[in-house]
């Protein structure tokens, strides 16, 4: 019966989908447009119909709406999102390639949920057309919770781009080589990563096809919001202008969407120590999620400088003031960790429990177990009790999020919002990693350290900590001896 109905909406819009060309961000067909609009509807109460129904959608090739289902599956399932993913590249794998859109589909999901890149047909190289769902994607990329299946999708990208047929042999060929241009420079960065040798086959294709696509001549330009430095101007005077450039060129923007990404990109460009400046213009964002949102990264960054400073008392209301919790806790984390330096270890260990009754509190995610590493990390410099307790909390958070990072020390990613490169780069501290949590323990604590990590489920990390707990351990003992 489903399958009549799907028939009789295929029939009904045929003759208007020959007539019209597609828009940009249409879906391939309407039986694979109601198909995904269905998946979305369902995706919250019965995500494993959904996922059933997204994967007949790929009879008809990738569309644009399988990101949002894809990003609906995510949030009540990863193995599921995962599941209608490999879906999709085993659709690339037999069917081949309909055109370049069907990888910035799948790489946005990977690397941008939220924001889709098209392979449009302006031009002007430089200019790439997106779409911004207007609910900022609260997941974690899938790319970082399994690179292993991003590294296979970058795989499959760079051999079907590098089979495609030459787009001058197509009846647009400018057209054709526009969109394949769009692609390879998304996708070219990436695949060099994992594989360099293939990286380096797509950059002579794209030099390639350069000349089908007719690209508009002319000076480069310079990128949106750049201004050219004054003479002898300082760093601070030339942030402060571009700050009015970028915030004149959002107030000139019709309401909507472009506008409050303008006054969302002017408030990111102040400078840290003028967080108020960032939140005055934050003001303006009418998108209640994105205000927010970029309000808290605002005064996250200040805290964290503030902090630097040991500057505790106006941290501590920026603190208070940030609804995002796991912000606050890194900032709590942080915070302590300067006041061990102080020697102030109560208000330390004040600060350390707010950080810990927060994971009660929060709705977790794999970003968590970052921050449940970092309070163990820094109980560990005045208290093994109750760093100990930290580290078991964490090892359970390591257990319910296997795929979330514990190597590296910086805090967990937490911008919530895409679009806007660069921003995870003023955000520097330290002291979040497995390897942090480990290196305050001696040899007194070593039974109980073991059992602890013991309970690790996933086989890697278990190793990596055991060899870590092992290698501390003899270094106190050969320091001992001698």
């Amino acid at each position: 019966m489903a399958e009549k109905w799907l028939s009789e909406i295929e029939d009904e819009r045929k003759s208007n989908a020959e007539e019209n060309d597609r828009g940009v961000f249409d879906d391939r067909t309407p039986k694979s447009s109601v198909l995904l609009q269905t998946a979305l509807a369902v995706a919250k109460e019965n995500p494993q119909f959904a996922a059933e129904i997204a994967r007949e959608s790929l009879r008809d090739g990738i569309s644009f709406g399988l990101q949002e289902v894809l990003v609906a599956l995510q949030e009540r399932s990863v193995d599921l999102a995962e599941s209608v993913f490999r879906a999709a590249l085993a659709r690339l794998a037999t069917n081949g390639l309909i055109d370049p859109n069907e990888l910035l589909i799948l790489y946005s999901y990977l690397y941008r949920p939220g924001v889709i890149s098209a392979a449009g047909n302006n031009q002007s190289r430089s200019v790439v057309t997106l779409a911004v769902s207007k609910a900022p994607a609260r997941i974690t990329a899938m790319a970082q919770l399994k690179p292993q299946l991003a590294a296979q999708f970058l795989d499959l990208a760079a051999d079907l781009l590098l089979n495609a047929p030459m787009p001058s042999s197509a009846p647009n060929a400018s057209l054709e080589a526009r969109a394949e241009i769009n692609a390879l420079d998304l996708l070219i960065p990436r695949v060099r990563e994992v594989a360099p040798e293939k990286a380096a086959l797509l950059a002579q294709r794209a030099q390639a096809i350069v000349a089908d696509a007719q690209f508009a001549s002319g000076l480069p330009t310079s990128p949106e919001g750049y201004i050219e430095p004054r003479p002898h101007e300082s760093r601070s005077e030339y942030a402060q202008r571009r700050v009015e450039y970028l915030e004149s060129l959002a107030e000139r923007e019709a309401p909507g969407l472009r506008r409050d990404l303008a006054f969302a990109k002017a408030a990111l460009a102040t400078e840290v120590e003028n967080y108020e400046r960032g939140q005055q213009i934050a003001a303006h964002i009418n998108d209640d999620e994105l205000r927010s949102a970029i309000s808290n990264w605002l005064a996250y960054r200040a805290t964290l400088h503030l902090l630097k400073l040991k500057r505790f008392d106006k941290a501590r209301q920026l603190i208070d003031n940030n609804s995002d919790l796991a912000q606050r806790a890194v900032c709590l984390i942080a915070g302590a960790q300067r006041m061990i330096e102080e020697q102030d270890l109560s208000r330390a260990r004040d600060w350390l429990r707010e950080a810990s009754n927060l994971i009660a509190r929060a709705p977790l995610d794999g970003s968590w177990t970052k921050i449940a590493l970092g309070i163990a990390a820094a109980y560990g410099k005045f208290d093994k009790l109750a760093a100990l307790s930290a580290l078991q909390e964490a090892v359970k958070l390591m257990n319910k999020f296997p795929e979330a990072s514990v190597y590296g020390e910086e805090p967990p990613s937490l911008a919530r919002f895409s679009g806007i490169p660069g921003v995870e780069t003023d955000i520097a501290a330290v002291g979040f990693g497995l390897d942090s949590a480990l290196s305050n323990f001696g040899i007194e604590e070593f039974d109980a350290v073991l059992g602890i990590l013991r309970g690790i489920e996933r086989a890697e990390a278990e190793g990596f900590a055991m060899i870590h707990l092992s290698r501390r351990i003899l270094k106190t003992e050969v320091r001992e001896k001698g």
